[in-house]
């Protein structure tokens, strides 16, 4: 069994978190994962958070993340639960596969996700991205983006702008610019960028709409991975009217967030899992509103232990 932490898992490539999320989904097909909603237990100034779930058609691994939604003291920790853990079993026989310790993957697993998403859902020649934000979360999403698609652009938006120049500075140094262009921009742009973006991204702690639906092209995939509760959400109201088909990883989750959903109908959002079977002729966009399936964590968990061992 072996214990890992951020610095173990921060190096591995996008596409190792991104294949297990695949097989995931694709085992979700077949009805081989166990996926319950989210428990929680709370004392009055916080409490845990448990996601619990199995895969057991090809990592054959079963178990569960657990994070806290305690205030964070100190100030490296703002904005983040830090302190998580993610256990690994096997559904095979009695083992122990793997612990991992720290905050990135949860930031990796919901970046596969996304990749994953955007995969099934893009337009195969999907090059220009435009991200709405510029922390964690945008960095791994800009990541999985370019595992899978040929990326020609990417257009960083940001509230602040020192923000958006040091993601685009981060990337610059990551990854060969030669066919690459990123810019860092104001959210002045956002509406002019939005208008050419093949894809687009709110990773966001917005608690009011960073875009407007007429903004986005005929044809977009777009992904909300920020607030999405009533009162308190990145997306306008009206962004179902024009999507051609929304999609979630978790729609199950979506009823059973103990705040309430900003959106009123629940109805038309299709498990991922879906996606093949849905009428893709309609006008409009493709909406991803990710939600983070339990279980996504312990098979990416798994992968990353295996490709750890491995090399």
């Amino acid at each position: 069994m072996n214990v890992l932490f951020d610095k173990d898992i921060e190096s591995i490539p996008m596409s190792i978190s991104i294949r297990a999320i695949e097989d995931f989904f694709e085992s979700a097909k077949l009805n081989k994962v166990v996926t319950p909603t989210r428990s929680s237990i709370n004392t009055d100034k916080g409490g845990l958070t448990f996601t619990m779930g199995a895969e057991v058609n090809t990592s054959k691994t079963i178990g569960f993340r657990v994070y806290d939604t305690y205030p964070n003291e100190s100030p490296e920790k703002q904005g983040s639960n830090t302190d998580q853990i993610v256990v690994v079993y096997s559904t095979e026989k009695s083992e122990l596969k793997t612990v991992v310790i720290g905050s990135l993957l949860g930031a990796i697993r919901t970046a596969a996700i996304g990749g994953y998403a955007a995969k099934l859902m893009s337009n195969k020649d999907a090059n220009n991205v435009c991200i709405i934000g510029a922390g964690l979360q945008a960095y791994y999403q800009i990541k999985a983006m370019l595992a899978v698609r040929d990326i020609k652009e990417i257009h960083i938006c940001n509230r602040t702008i020192s923000k958006a120049q040091n993601l685009k500075d981060k990337l610059e140094l990551e990854f060969d610019l030669t066919n690459l262009k990123i810019t860092a921009n104001e959210p002045s742009v956002i509406e002019k960028k939005l208008k050419t973006a093949d894809i687009i991204i709110c990773a966001t702690n917005s608690n009011k709409p960073v875009l407007q639906k007429k903004w986005i092209k005929q044809g977009a995939y777009v992904a909300s991975i920020g607030p999405k509760f009533h009162n308190n959400h990145e997306l306008p109201l009206d962004i179902l009217s024009s999507s051609n088909i929304t999609i979630s990883d978790a729609p199950e989750q979506l009823k059973a967030y103990p705040k309430k959903y900003f959106l009123d109908d629940l109805n038309n959002i299709h498990a991922i899992e879906n996606y093949s079977k849905l009428d893709k002729t309609k006008n409009g966009y493709q909406l991803f509103l990710s939600t983070g399936r339990s279980g996504t964590e312990v098979i990416v968990a798994d992968y990353l232990n295996s490709y750890l061992k491995v090399i």
